[in-house]
């Protein structure tokens, strides 16, 4: 870091999915998907990883100081957190009702702003967390997708 210089993006997944080999396996109706709409159907049945020393290099490379970790699509609020957990000079993360929406989508719960609420708190109370991340406007989630 220099001084009087800091960096901060306030906007980075440092988690990402395996997604080559779904994608090369695809047939059928999902093989003539355009190539984004086929990438998100596949990214629903795969497990995130963690790409925090890639994100660094990069982040080392352009002279950003700390990044602000969002959860998105597939992406789990825990991750974010052990990876803020082994670079907290790096990272602060920001999380969301992913858990509830889950139960919810998969008709576990019944929704409310209540239970959105409940779970954002329990998640803040851990110290994990620097905020809320955001979500998309349409809630309560219809139905699950693919691979939950």
């Amino acid at each position: 870091m220099k001084l009087g210089r800091f960096v901060i993006d306030s906007h980075v997944h440092a988690q990402r999915f395996a997604a080559g080999p779904a994608l090369a396996a695809a047939t059928g109706e999902e093989a003539e998907r355009n190539p984004w709409e086929q990438l998100s159907h596949t990214m629903g049945g795969l497990t995130p990883y963690d790409n925090s020393e890639r994100l660094i290099y990069d982040m080392d490379c352009y002279g950003v100081d700390r990044c602000v970790l969002l959860p998105a699509f597939g992406m789990t609020n825990e991750l974010n957190a052990e990876i803020v957990a082994r670079h907290p000079d790096r990272f602060v993360a920001v999380c969301n009702a992913q858990a509830y929406l889950r139960r919810v989508a998969e008709g576990e719960e019944e929704w409310s702003i209540a239970g959105v609420c409940a779970e954002l708190d329990r998640l803040l109370c851990t110290g994990n967390y620097a905020g809320i991340g955001r979500r998309r406007r349409r809630c309560p989630i219809r139905r699950a997708p693919t691979g939950w």
